[in-house]
C-alpha cells in the first residue's frame, strides 16, 4: 500500500499554481496595465530662433505622470540611432523643464520618472519664415 505525501501534493499545487500564474500575466499582460497606470505623457512648446545663425530657440517639455522626480534628456537623434546627448537634467521636481539657447534644427527629447517610466519624441526648430 502506498502512502500519500503531503509534500507532494503541495509541490503539484505549488507548480499548476505557478504556471497558471506565468500564463494568465503573459496572456493578460498584467505588467503592462501596470505601466499604463504610470504612463507618462508629455507636450512639447517650441520657441524659433529668430534666425538660421542664433541660438536662441527653447524647447520646454511639460509633463503629466505620477512620479515625484523626472529626468529630461535632449538628443540630436533618437539615442538608439547613436544620438548624441545635448543637454540633461537628473532628478528635477517641476513637471516643466526648459532646454533653452538651441539653433534650428531637429531634436528628441525623452523624459524618465522615478519609476523607470520613459517616454521620447521628436521635435523641430525652425526659424520662422515671415
Amino acid at each position: 500500500m502506498r502512502k500519500n505525501n503531503p509534500m507532494k501534493k503541495y509541490t503539484t499545487f505549488l507548480l499548476k499554481f505557478c504556471l497558471v500564474m506565468f500564463v494568465f500575466v503573459t496572456s493578460f499582460g498584467i505588467s503592462n496595465l501596470y505601466a499604463q497606470e504610470n504612463k507618462l505623457s508629455l507636450e512639447i512648446v517650441t520657441v524659433s530662433p529668430t534666425n538660421t545663425n542664433s541660438r536662441d530657440g527653447q524647447i520646454k517639455i511639460v509633463v503629466s505622470g505620477n512620479a515625484q522626480n523626472y529626468s529630461y534628456a535632449l538628443f540630436d537623434k533618437e539615442p538608439w540611432n547613436q544620438g548624441k546627448i545635448l543637454d540633461y537634467a537628473d532628478n528635477i521636481a517641476q513637471t516643466e523643464y526648459t532646454f533653452i539657447n538651441l539653433s534650428s534644427g531637429s531634436y528628441f527629447v525623452c523624459v524618465t520618472d522615478s519609476e523607470d517610466n520613459s517616454v521620447c519624441e521628436n521635435t523641430n526648430l525652425q526659424v520662422d519664415q515671415e
